[in-house]
């Protein structure tokens, strides 16, 4: 599993097409609610994003820019600590005391002292509205992008780092494999690919009516001719199964899927002694999936797609 060669690739790419925004043009992806900041025509020189800091017990991962990897977090905390235990509050804010939330705590003080709150950008430049201005819109509102990108800086040297070393011999590891080889699973002849709704995003909103259509479960959707393959039908329910654990979940068709592909919903499901409540929570697709096998060598990122399962009536 490499997904950060796939986005350095991707980025090498738009590197030698030239697909960036030139001086003088106007911004298209301006951020909200953000500090402003002057995006420049110029190059963030390459800097060290990983394998610095606390260092995880577990398969050889470190800290990162965009933090600890928390796919390994579960196992590395187990190394630490084998007993967990949660414990409910011992009594009940009391009233008229300034007992607050942390993140409540330091928003007040920042208010109370005049500060400003930064928050970073990972676009790299934002587009900041006001509040205030905001809340005229109770519905929304696109917003015009002022933001022009400034001519390059006369003392920038910086310089975009196509062919970097790591992610060379990460491409070279992808060449050596035996492609073929690893797709030939004939126990488990369908590949699972996570999807999204166009409704709700993640797990937020999928308990509302409205925009779940009054089906508050995550279905496996078939091609079809799959569906008659494996000998059910549309609304029948299937157990979608990988080497190490399955899932049982209601068929859908879907004649835009290519054979062999079948697609579920991430962000649903509940614990495994709930699997009963299924069209009340849905399936955990995360079931189908190993943290510890075939992950990212940087930020521990386990293969969420392209999955080999068995698909058989339930």
């Amino acid at each position: 599993m490499y997904c950060n060669l796939k986005d350095y690739l991707v980025a090498c790419l738009n590197t030698i097409c030239g697909a960036y925004t030139r001086a003088g043009e106007r911004v298209t992806r301006p951020n909200a609610m953000l500090p402003a900041y002057t995006p420049k025509a110029q190059a963030l020189a390459p800097f060290k994003a990983w394998s610095f800091g606390e260092k995880l017990r577990v398969r050889g991962l470190t800290d990162t820019a965009a933090g600890m990897p928390t796919a390994a977090l579960d196992v590395e905390m187990s190394t630490t600590a084998r007993l967990a235990q949660y414990s409910p509050a011992v009594v009940d804010v009391p009233h008229g005391s300034d007992l607050v939330e942390e993140w409540d705590f330091f928003y007040r003080m920042a208010d109370h002292l005049d500060l400003d709150l930064v928050f970073v950008s990972v676009f790299g430049f934002s587009h900041y509205q006001e509040a205030a201005h905001m809340k005229r819109y109770p519905h929304g509102h696109i917003f015009d992008s002022e933001v022009i990108v400034q001519p390059r800086d006369a003392d920038c040297e910086a310089r975009l780092d196509c062919g970097n070393a790591v992610m060379m011999a990460q491409l070279a590891e992808v060449l050596a494999q035996d492609f073929r080889a690893l797709q030939d699973t004939p126990d488990f002849p369908f590949r699972y690919i996570p999807r999204r709704h166009n409704n709700f995003m993640n797990s937020s909103g999928r308990s509302i009516t409205r925009l779940n259509g009054s089906k508050p479960w995550n279905p496996v959707w078939m091609h079809p001719d799959d569906i008659s393959a494996v000998g059910v039908s549309e609304g029948d329910r299937v157990r979608v199964a990988t080497q190490h654990d399955g899932i049982v979940v209601i068929v859908e068709g879907d004649d835009t899927l290519r054979r062999g592909v079948v697609a579920i919903a991430h962000a649903f499901g509940g614990l495994v002694e709930e699997d009963d409540r299924y069209t009340e929570l849905g399936a955990n697709t995360g079931r189908l999936v190993r943290t510890d096998e075939d992950y990212d060598p940087i930020s521990g990122m386990p293969r969420m797609g392209n999955i080999p399962v068995a698909i058989s009536p339930h």
